[in-house]
């Protein structure tokens, strides 16, 4: 086989292992409880879709909507006992790069343990649905 179709193959098989399946949404290679239910991914984009895929950052985004307050990287730390200040923020960040997250003060903005982020979708109908679809399989996890 020609070195050209052999990258195109592999290229196709890695692309179609990407591809969600006809009833789920999910990455290739991810858990079960990272789905999203398939008629609300749909209404998301892909960024917001990738983002909202992973129960952290739904739980995060949750907690932002609540009280519509901003909260500090400490503060979003507290809700996961178990997981590192540098996990939470990893995940803080991957929601502010899809813009469903923003830092909230220009103050704090330079100084990361200080800096607040505010949700910016408290009031999206789709977010708010998939957050309400989600909350009891994020909650077991």
């Amino acid at each position: 086989m020609p070195e050209q179709s052999k990258r195109t193959a592999a290229l196709t098989k890695d692309t179609e292992a990407m591809q969600p399946t006809r009833n789920l949404v999910q990455p290739a290679g991810r858990e079960v409880h990272h789905l999203l239910p398939p008629q609300l991914a749909g209404s998301l984009g892909p960024r917001v879709r990738r983002a909202l895929i992973h129960g952290m950052r739904r739980r995060i985004l949750r907690t932002l909507n609540q009280d519509r307050s901003a909260r500090t990287l400490q503060e979003l730390a507290s809700v996961f006992p178990k997981a590192s200040l540098s996990t939470v923020s990893y995940h803080v960040l991957v929601l502010s790069g899809c813009g469903v997250v923003t830092v909230s003060d220009a103050e704090g903005a330079e100084r990361t343990l200080t800096r607040s982020f505010v949700s910016t979708v408290a009031d999206s109908v789709q977010i708010t649905a998939v957050l309400e679809a989600t909350e009891r399989l994020d909650d077991v996890h």
